[in-house]
């Protein structure tokens, strides 16, 4: 048998079929090589049988349609068939007689033929379906391909009006193309025909309309002057979107029902292209989307100090940050404000993804304002709190914690704003700290007393986001207080660079292999 390949830039060549096996696909080592960034690598399979040729997809990630219909499993190809992959087409053999089709007659002198692409295994279609997935696939479906593909089908069957209707968010019809061009085009169907083309999507020929008394109730139908008409679903798979409809007025005009299956195959035809377009549409959507998002995670990292900050002698920090999508709502500072003072924050906007990033920006503009000011340190949080809540909705807030460190006086000054739990190592004994304020953006009455506790050399402290409380294993149990407290009594007599390692491997571990449930950052300082 000969196959015609018909790529995505138009260009055809005939070969014949020889072997056992070709493999069909867009790697170089598939006997036919489809450069189609639509077609996966491995794609589809020809296999000889003692019957003759079947098609079969390998897995591919767009699909294999043979006329018009998804192949699922090993499936016979004869000559005039016709085998879609992404924007290339195989036509096999030459175009021959027609297919079958499933007559069903109403009351009346009319016969209304159905065809249902699902229910057959067509054998034969013209050269005009031929030159339509050319057309598709070279340019898209485009208005003016669509319009072109249209007037190819009435000239076919020899039609006098052709029009194309897709589905509207509302559930009407609305005409996308119509032959020959009307600004006001409409199209009037029986309720039997719309129930039995957009319902049980079936292919519909009436072939007599002013003979059939069903038909001929449609007065609106009638006064047109409509003798035969043909309407076939639009769609893709089970999903109909819309109608090809080709009717004549013409006495002299001989509709066939064997053409019916020449118009539906158009249709499942126009059906895969307009999902193929749709589908390239939100593809081409999300890398813009994904673009914008790794821009802001850029930005956003430059925020934070990096996981290696530097402090004058006598202090070592170290800190690990990672966000569960793109871009997070952690965020976290180390700073030294004189040579003998060091300080720590890490804060966690309620939520995670984009919204929750950009209020960490506000936050974070906020946090920088408050800690530069002239403000004492038990006003930073009072000012945040005040300016944070004009500026995002009532169901949003954000937990923080501060810490600053004195060398020359030993003392660890600590603020709170319902965060979680920071831990402290001091003299060898382990303590948690909990806040004492309720988080930011809450309430307007604000007030953030500021623990103090001893900081000499050795003492360590720790501050994290809930993420590493709520990180679940793949049974749903958190990691939870009690584990990160067990986890920073063997880890914090190492040092801030341990003891930060040592509990992400842990949290990672205990979620073995689960997604990340949420923003995760560690911070720790300590006197060396």
């Amino acid at each position: 048998m000969k196959v015609t390949i018909i790529t995505a830039d138009d260009e055809r060549r005939t070969i014949e079929l020889r072997g056992e096996r070709i493999r069909v696909g867009r790697s170089r080592s598939n006997e036919i090589c489809l450069l189609d960034a639509y077609v996966s690598r491995a794609h589809a399979e020809l296999a000889r049988t003692a019957e003759g040729w079947t098609i079969r997809d390998v897995g591919s990630r767009g699909g294999t349609y043979l006329n018009g219909v998804r192949v699922t499993a090993p499936t016979p190809v004869h000559e005039g068939d016709i085998v879609q992959l992404g924007n290339s087409a195989l036509a096999f053999g030459e175009a021959a007689a027609d297919g079958s089709v499933t007559l069903s007659e109403t009351a009346g002198a009319a016969t209304v033929h159905t065809y249902r692409s699902a229910d057959t295994s067509p054998r034969a279609f013209p050269r005009v379906v031929v030159r339509a997935v050319r057309e598709l696939a070279h340019r898209g479906p485009s208005d003016t391909t669509l319009r072109d593909i249209l007037r190819m089908a009435v000239e076919a069957v020899d039609g006098d009006r052709g029009a194309l209707a897709l589905a509207a968010p509302d559930g009407s019809l609305r005409i996308k193309s119509a032959v020959p061009w009307e600004k006001r085009a409409e199209i009037v169907i029986p309720s039997t025909v719309h129930r039995r083309v957009l319902e049980a999507g079936e292919a519909v020929f009436a072939e007599d309309v002013s003979a059939d008394r069903d038909m001929a109730a449609a007065r609106s139908v009638v006064s047109q002057g409509i003798r035969s008409f043909y309407c076939a679903p639009v769609g893709y798979e089970e999903e109909v979107r819309g109608i090809l409809y080709i009717d004549t007025r013409s006495h002299r005009a001989h509709f066939h029902r064997s053409q019916l299956e020449l118009v539906a195959t158009l249709a499942s035809f126009i059906g895969i292209a307009l999902e193929f377009e749709r589908a390239r549409r939100v593809e081409e959507r999300n890398r813009r989307m994904q673009a914008e998002l790794s821009a802001a995670a850029e930005i956003q990292e430059r925020l934070l100090p990096g996981e290696h900050p530097r402090l004058a002698e006598g202090f070592v920090v170290a800190a690990h940050h990672r966000a569960c999508h793109t871009v997070g709502g952690d965020l976290y500072d180390v700073w030294q404000p004189s040579p003998a003072t060091a300080g720590i924050m890490v804060a966690d906007v309620a939520g995670k993804g984009l919204g929750a990033a950009l209020i960490t920006s506000s936050l974070h503009a906020l946090w920088y304002g408050a800690r530069t000011s002239d403000l004492p340190p038990e006003r930073w949080l009072p000012r945040i709190n005040e300016r944070l809540r004009p500026l995002i909705p009532e169901n949003r807030f954000a937990t923080i914690a501060f810490a600053l460190v004195d060398a020359e006086t030993d003392r660890l000054r600590l603020a709170g704003a319902g965060h979680t739990p920071a831990l402290l190592l001091s003299g060898g004994r382990v303590e948690v700290l909990r806040s004492l304020a309720p988080a930011v953006g809450l309430f307007p009455d604000f007030d953030c007393p500021i623990a103090e506790r001893p900081f000499r050399s050795g003492d360590l402290l720790l501050l994290c986001s809930d993420g590493a409380l709520d990180q679940r294993d793949p049974g749903g149990d958190p990691f939870g207080e009690g584990r990160l407290l067990e986890r920073f009594r063997q880890l914090a007599p190492r040092g801030p660079e341990e003891l930060v390692e040592g509990m992400t491997s842990a949290i990672e571990e205990h979620a073995g292999g689960a997604e990340q449930d949420d923003d995760l950052t560690l911070v720790a300082l300590a006197r060396s």
